[in-house]
């Protein structure tokens, strides 16, 4: 579990992350999320890892220019609020 529910994080705006980093993404121009990244240049996709205790997110795989997959930042800090 990376960020308790109620966390805040931090996000340095930038276009490139590499791979193990967390970054937020925005896909097909509608969906914005917060994921661990794997990159495979292999293939052209990227693999969107959910850093949450909810079971029901799992990893997704997308190809990069299919699904037009936009890095918006890289999250820098996550400070949880009580």
């Amino acid at each position: 579990l990376e960020f308790p529910e109620g966390s805040f994080v931090l996000i340095e705006k930038t276009t490139t992350v590499e791979t193990g980093q967390i970054a937020a993404l925005l896909i097909d121009d509608q969906d914005a999320t917060v994921k661990k990244v794997v990159l495979n240049n292999d293939t052209n996709t990227v693999t969107l890892i959910p850093l949450s205790s909810n079971n029901s997110y799992l990893p997704q795989t997308y190809e990069v220019w299919k699904d037009r997959v936009r890095v918006l930042g890289r999250v820098v800090q996550a400070v949880k609020v009580y």
